[in-house]
């Protein structure tokens, strides 16, 4: 009987640990849409020093990463970059890991585009499709330009964030960031 409680305690701990995986983050981006209709295909890319983009809510995946195409060649990295759809229901959180050796003294631009509910219902049952061939499906007609959020973010040193928008088509865009280095970065 005096061995079934530190079992026990040991099985609840293990999986806790499980359920709850430890992601590490220089800094995360908030993501949230301020649209009544619609979402906002959100990518994260960077400008100036190689790193990870992560979901830090789900268990760590990454969103936008460098792969190397030659490994003997320390140039010859391309980058990949998975869409995030941001809705008023969705939110999406984004965690910034910094590269091996890493300091971020670099640059990270945020594109959040707002693409309307028809064009969502015929990305996800073709998600193969890029977003002007799901245009070209869904009307005939000649669309307007999306509006366009871009969020740079950058440091001109240790703790010292450089942030700005800019706003495309009408977008509304508005972006704060925390003494904690939060970002929040909301579109309409």
């Amino acid at each position: 009987m005096k061995y079934i409680a530190p079992v026990f305690l040991s099985a609840l701990l293990a999986g806790e640990a499980v359920s709850a995986p430890f992601c590490p983050t220089h800094f995360q981006i908030n993501l949230i849409s301020e649209s009544e209709s619609g979402a906002w295909e959100s990518y994260a890319h960077y400008s100036s020093e190689t790193g990870t983009m992560v979901l830090p809510n789900n268990q760590c995946k990454t969103v936008s990463w460098f792969v190397y195409q030659n490994l003997g060649d320390p140039d010859s990295y391309i980058q990949l970059q998975t869409p995030q759809w941001v809705d008023q229901a969705r939110p999406v959180t984004l965690g910034h890991q910094n590269a091996k050796g890493g300091d971020f003294w670099g640059t990270i631009t945020v594109t959040m585009t707002w693409q309307p509910e028809d064009h969502l219902a015929m990305k996800t049952s073709h998600p193969y499709l890029s977003n002007n061939e799901v245009k070209r499906s869904v009307s005939s007609k000649s669309q307007p330009p999306a509006k366009t959020c871009v969020f740079y973010i950058a440091a001109s040193g240790p703790a010292k964030p450089v942030t700005d928008k800019a706003e495309f088509h009408g977008a509304q865009c508005e972006w704060s960031v925390t003494e904690e280095g939060v970002y929040t970065l909301k579109a309409k």
